[in-house]
């Protein structure tokens, strides 16, 4: 019989709100590595949402506690599926299988035990790294964890620009982890096997002490990585995607800093003496320079091919596109002071990193310490104070070996014709390039002289630890001063510890 539209609509059974909360009988919780058997669990129980409720009619009650099977063939749904709201949260807990070791045993989901000091910070870490792994899929940076960004930035400049952080930790913990850095931003990853020499068949002994130093700076540098070390080394896939991130944050302080640079090296060529009477355009394209222009080539070129290429700048540009160009050995021009390096042709470090367009306030400056510290000898239209400079960021108040070799590689790239990072250039090595820019530096002698030249052109202070100290200057009336108050706090300890606080000086002085 056809229901009529004034025909009163059946209500139909009433529905029954039942607990999913494991009974009384059974407290241990689900372990998700072992299969649920039938009867332990009442249908709609999912041990990360025990206080969720499921909503039964009088129709599906069920009677005998089974649940039902998803291999079913027509059924729809799954009682024990979470809802949508929460089955993302449900997958993150589960999507890393370090994550199923750390699942906290209760005997009542409502008295759970507090965890132990190292139990809390194991679980602290790991949430770290889900944070990380989150990060390590987007372009997202999260604001939990923005102590670690920061700290994995500098690596890159206190390291080395090529930083593989699972193979650092690999050879300085002795550990075999998986590189899962993801390289799709190089074009090429040839100079990878010269900075990491895990990939060769066999490792030098200088290799060898550059990785493990790598690895204890990189141990104390990001937050409580000493502390949380043991809890990592435990789950090596957790690790694995430390070094992930770490390498990352490396890529993006890069390409960061490379943009900085990128706004006013032109400016900086046109300062240059040898282009003074020249006209330097204002605008290079990147496949425009490298040996394609004779502004960058010249710097490009080696020191010792100057007066070749100052003979005919398009024949040696030629060559040198053709395949014969320079390799690392022959260190470019654009590291050496012109003036230093003609008073002594027979000593191969005259005017080594003396070049203004390295040195001189101009790259370094403007990387470091920023543009506008670079740009105020020059005719600049920039506008006021952007980012905090490197140095402020990091506290940083004396210039290292290291902060001038990542200097050189960047600067070596943006003037390159190459329009996307890569480790070659036809035939010039960046690995290499930087190790020997670093090599003159085992001579303290030579090391201690050129970095006073550094400070004092960035700091204004040829030893800035000392100016940077908290005690005044040995000799100075400040000194003096400070030397008659340490006395004077002593006397009044004395008399204290003596019992004759009234005056505050010792018996027997005035």
């Amino acid at each position: 019989m056809a229901q009529t539209p004034s025909a009163k609509r059946k209500l139909g059974p009433r529905p029954i709100l039942r607990s999913t909360r494991a009974p009384a009988w059974n407290l241990k919780p689900l372990n998700r590595a072992e299969p649920t058997t039938s009867g332990m669990r009442p249908p709609g129980f999912n041990p990360t949402t025990r206080h969720r409720f499921t909503l039964f009619t009088d129709g599906d009650t069920p009677s005998s506690g089974t649940r039902p099977s998803s291999s079913e063939p027509n059924s729809s749904t799954n009682s024990s599926d979470p809802p949508d709201a929460t089955r993302d949260e449900v997958n993150d807990s589960t999507s890393d299988p370090d994550d199923d070791e750390d699942e906290v045993s209760t005997p009542h989901p409502d008295k759970a035990p507090e965890p132990t000091p190292k139990r809390r910070k194991t679980l602290d870490i790991l949430r770290v790294v889900r944070i990380m792994k989150r990060d390590n899929t987007s372009k997202k940076v999260s604001d939990e964890i923005k102590a670690w960004n920061m700290a994995a930035r500098n690596l890159g400049r206190e390291l080395t620009v090529f930083l593989r952080a699972a193979v650092a930790f690999g050879i300085g913990l002795d550990v075999n982890l998986q590189d899962d850095s993801d390289t799709s931003g190089d074009e090429d990853s040839g100079g990878r096997v010269d900075q990491h020499p895990l990939h060769m068949p066999q490792m030098s002994a200088d290799q060898k002490a550059e990785l493990e130093q790598q690895c204890q700076v990189i141990l104390a540098s990001m937050p409580n990585l000493h502390a949380d070390i043991d809890a990592l080394l435990e789950r090596p896939t957790s690790l694995s995607t430390y070094a992930t991130y770490i390498d990352k944050r490396v890529r993006a302080a890069r390409g960061d800093d490379l943009n900085s640079l990128q706004r006013h090296f032109l400016k900086f060529i046109a300062a240059l003496p040898e282009n003074e009477d020249l006209s330097v355009p204002h605008h290079i394209a990147k496949r425009d320079r490298g040996f394609f222009n004779r502004f960058t080539g010249r710097l490009l070129c080696p020191q010792d091919d100057l007066p070749a290429f100052d003979a005919d700048p398009v024949q040696y540009c030629t060559e040198a596109r053709n395949g014969n160009g320079p390799s690392a050995d022959d260190l470019p021009s654009f590291l050496f002071d012109p003036a230093m390096a003609e008073e002594d042709p027979d000593d191969p470090l005259a005017g080594f990193l003396c070049g203004p367009f390295l040195e001189m306030a101009r790259c370094f400056k403007c990387l470091y310490t920023g543009p506008a510290s670079a740009l105020k000898d020059l005719a600049s239209d920039e506008k006021g104070p952007g980012r905090p400079p490197i140095f402020t960021v990091y506290g940083i108040h004396e210039v290292k070996a290291c902060h001038i070799a990542y200097a050189a590689v960047l600067s070596r790239y943006l003037l390159n014709s190459q329009t996307q990072w890569s480790h070659k250039d036809s035939t010039f090595e960046l690995g290499q390039f930087h190790s020997r820019v670093l090599e003159p530096f085992k001579s303290k002698t030579w090391a201690t002289k050129i970095l006073a030249r550094f400070n004092k052109r960035v700091f204004g202070n040829s030893h800035p630890q000392v100016a940077q100290s908290s005690g005044p200057r040995p000799g100075s009336r400040a000194a003096k001063i400070a030397a008659r108050i340490t006395a004077q706090v002593a006397q009044e300890d004395a008399a204290r510890l003596e019992g004759n606080p009234e005056d505050g000086t010792a018996p027997g002085t005035s």
